[in-house]
């Protein structure tokens, strides 16, 4: 089973050395790279910065829900300042393709999808630095 992006991020902050951090780095997917490109490319913004305000904290159990963020990955376009699509998209409606995003993936993801739409995933040990050493040609 593939780990959730929760999952690789409490790893790489629990790691003790740059070594371990980079070796988790590189054996992630494409689509965990281009969640990174993201979160870490200052060219990037997004409109939402915190949850919808009706959202409701699913009380699914972790590894039981709807989605997750490896397969939302194709749908954060919709959210993303300069994309012509996202910017013809009313706020209104981004609010619920928000929500809806957010009430199919487990909390701890929906956690994490806010972070990333904040430039902030709160991981100790994962900075734009480590990311380019790593991934040379993933930021600018």
């Amino acid at each position: 089973m593939t780990p959730r992006y929760y999952e690789i991020l409490n790893q790489i902050n629990n790691s003790t050395s740059k070594e371990e951090v980079i070796n988790i780095l590189t054996h992630t997917s494409h689509n965990f790279r281009e969640f990174l490109k993201l979160a870490f490319d200052p060219t990037i913004k997004f409109y939402p910065k915190a949850f919808p305000p009706n959202y409701k904290k699913p009380d699914t159990l972790p590894g039981v829900s709807f989605s997750d963020l490896n397969v939302e990955m194709k749908r954060i376009y919709l959210f993303q300042i300069g994309n012509p699509i996202a910017d013809s998209i009313t706020e209104e409606k981004r609010n619920i393709l928000l929500l809806q995003m957010m009430e199919s993936l487990e909390p701890e993801e929906a956690t994490t999808l806010i972070n990333l739409f904040n430039k902030n995933l709160k991981i100790k040990n994962l900075t734009y630095k480590l990311i380019k050493e790593v991934f040379p040609n993933l930021l600018p």
